[in-house]
């Protein structure tokens, strides 16, 4: 079991300039990243001082009563500690960060990073340690050359959340030295509303629930055309005679025989706040995909057409998420 690092040295916030041209840090770092020797520091943990205090006092002792075996203990053990730190310097040296999976969430729970490590000169090993925001999780070794390190961050507003500056750092081999290197990935996560614990039931769609869930099924029948495939469909609903003839896989649709579908429409929702609007919303999303149900979402500024499965509970929780915010890119081209 690795041991805990101590807290000796704490993680900066750097939001300042100054501390960001100190650590060589850009606004934005893409990927894949390679980890240099000018963007790795070091420093001696609180095992380390007391190592060097150690030393110092030996050394004192050898002058002062002309001990021969002192010495030769003394610069022993200096040489050992200079091994240490390099040894700990090396194992940051030539690290590389290939991708960031991030995994969104509701307000109010946390959103999930997972970086992608490998070595290029070094190989990730014990006492490999990553932080951001306060949480501190061990960088976890799946085969030689590769690790993940599964990171989670309070979700605490709708919308875009950045990942913010990370450190990745090492006590290795000892524990005397600590080697770090901040890390500023452009990577966003989307935060959906936090659904309301109970809120309204489903709105009315001319049908009941039973009616609408066989008005589905019935659908998959007729045969509509083929679209692109978006993530979260069913495989069963691949169209596998064309997979190997396109660049992109396509989809079969199929529409309902009903003319009746449940839509969420904002308007049902008059006299309420926006944010309370979308975790209404939300919660009605929740509840029409775990019933099975094809439904669609009628906001503003958008409209999603009428589906059911994980591909629609996706799509229609991110249209909840941004509704109402400014397109970054636009926002940028400005």
């Amino acid at each position: 079991m690795p041991r805990k690092p101590d807290s000796s040295l704490s993680f900066l916030p750097l939001r300042s300039p100054l501390l960001r041209r100190i650590f060589r840090l850009p606004a934005a770092e893409p990927l894949p990243f390679i980890l240099g020797a000018r963007r790795i520091y070091i420093l001696p943990t609180r095992q380390g001082l007391v190592f060097g205090l150690l030393l110092l006092g030996m050394l004192l002792g050898s002058m002062n009563y002309g001990l021969s075996m002192g010495f030769l203990f003394t610069f022993l053990l200096a040489g050992m500690l200079l091994s240490t730190l390099f040894s700990t310097w090396r194992g940051l040296l030539g690290l590389r960060l290939t991708g960031i999976e991030a995994e969104s969430g509701f307000m109010g729970e946390s959103v999930g990073f997972v970086f992608q490590l490998e070595g290029v000169g070094a190989q990730p090993g014990p006492g490999l340690f990553l932080e951001s925001a306060g949480q501190r999780v061990p960088v976890q070794v799946r085969r030689p050359g590769f690790a993940l390190a599964p990171l989670r961050l309070p979700a605490r507003q709708r919308g875009r959340q950045a990942l913010g500056p990370c450190r990745l750092f090492s006590e290795a081999p000892l524990g005397l030295f600590r080697a770090w290197c901040v890390l500023a990935p452009a990577v966003t996560v989307l935060v959906w509303p936090k659904p309301v614990p109970r809120g309204r039931p489903l709105p009315a769609s001319g049908m009941g629930v039973e009616e609408a869930a066989v008005g589905r099924q019935r659908g998959t029948e007729d045969f509509d055309g083929l679209t692109a495939y978006q993530p979260g469909e069913s495989p069963a609903r691949l169209a596998w005679k064309h997979l190997g003839r396109l660049p992109e896989p396509l989809v079969k649709t199929f529409v309902s025989p009903h003319s009746d579908a449940l839509w969420l429409d904002w308007s049902r929702l008059a006299g309420m706040e926006t944010e309370q609007r979308l975790a209404q919303l939300a919660r009605w999303v929740l509840r029409a995909d775990q019933a099975g149900l094809s439904y669609g979402l009628i906001l503003p500024a958008s409209r999603i057409p009428p589906a059911s499965g994980p591909g629609q509970r996706l799509r229609c929780l991110n249209a909840l998420a941004l509704h109402g915010l400014p397109d970054p890119e636009s926002h940028a081209a400005v």
